[in-house]
């Protein structure tokens, strides 16, 4: 059985039906009719160690957003587990011959043909290989070994609606404190921070331009003027954001490994974090505090936040 070959088949297929006989289950993907912002479901079958992902097609595929919801499933990702909880090992054939028993080297080995794209974390390693698909082994155990594999269809990249000209950092960090309302400040954002989106930020904390520049402003009201406090540069699908598209702090790039980042960035964090999914780690610099989330399935970063000097607190101090 050769799933990746199967992806971008539409979940009710009669291929995609053949692919559940086989797996001999019941169980189909459908989204939820009381959520119009989930467009994700997964079939986990544990008899067989697998997990399948499906995808709303117009949302992958990176259309307009009115049309998000409204199209048909996709099958987009295979997960493979060596066995966890009631999950069982999975002990169909998988890509390019990884087993279970192979060690980090091993599996580097038998993905020497895509070597150029490798991307890795301490607990990772993501290729993106020739038939089209990303590829990322997860590894445990004593002694290490492959422990899960993702093979996804990277969705397509979300564009913004009109071309914008981000600003650079120099001209964000100088206005630490300062109110959101300042001509000069607005300025740099165009319309799209027009006195809607300042009165919503004043309410909620957060003026969203995810749309259109790919960035959070988070700011603090004071005496009715909203003062900037941080600013979120998303990676794009961070947040169904569009990316931002200018220069990132410390010389990184949203195409980074998380092992790039601690190379570029060789002073010690002041805090970090990473799980199976997701990873995270904080720097204070004499002009902001730099936050970086960083994917352990991509291998990439996904957003950075610089936040003014003096504010960041570790959760344990709130």
């Amino acid at each position: 059985m050769n799933l990746t070959a199967d992806f971008g088949e539409a979940a009710d297929s009669p291929r995609m039906e053949e692919i559940f006989r086989q797996l001999n289950t019941l169980r189909r993907p459908q989204l939820p009719d009381d959520d119009p912002y989930i467009f994700y479901d997964w079939v986990l079958v544990r008899r067989q160690g697998l997990e399948l992902g499906f995808v709303e097609e117009n949302y992958h595929l990176g259309k307009a957003k009115h049309l998000w919801g409204t199209g048909q499933l996709l099958f987009v990702q295979a997960y493979y587990y060596a066995g966890f909880d009631d999950v069982q090992c999975c002990e169909i054939l998988m890509p390019y011959g990884l087993s279970w028993k192979d060690s980090r080297e091993k599996v580097r080995g038998r993905m020497a043909g895509a070597a150029a794209t490798l991307h890795s974390s301490s607990i990772s390693d993501t290729w993106d290989v020739p038939e089209g698909y990303r590829l990322t082994v997860t590894y445990g155990g004593n002694p290490i070994h492959a422990e899960r594999m993702v093979c996804q269809q990277v969705p397509v990249p979300l564009r913004p609606s009109q071309p914008v000209s981000p600003p650079n950092l120099d001209q964000i960090i100088v206005h630490w404190g300062h109110s959101v309302t300042q001509t000069d400040w607005r300025a740099l954002w165009s319309h799209w921070l027009d006195d809607n989106a300042i009165k919503q930020g004043s309410d909620s904390g957060e003026i969203d331009l995810a749309d259109s520049f790919g960035v959070t402003l988070h700011v603090e009201p004071d005496d009715g003027a909203p003062l900037l406090r941080a600013i979120t540069l998303h990676g794009n699908r961070d947040a169904n954001a569009v990316g931002w598209r200018g220069k990132l702090p410390q010389g990184l790039d949203f195409e980074d490994s998380p092992n790039i980042l601690f190379q570029k960035i060789q002073e010690q964090p002041i805090s970090t974090s990473q799980g199976k999914i997701t990873g995270h780690a904080v720097w204070n610099f004499h002009d902001y505090t730099l936050h970086v989330l960083y994917s352990c399935v991509d291998n990439r970063l996904m957003r950075v936040k610089l936040i003014a000097p003096g504010i960041w607190k570790p959760i344990e101090d709130y």
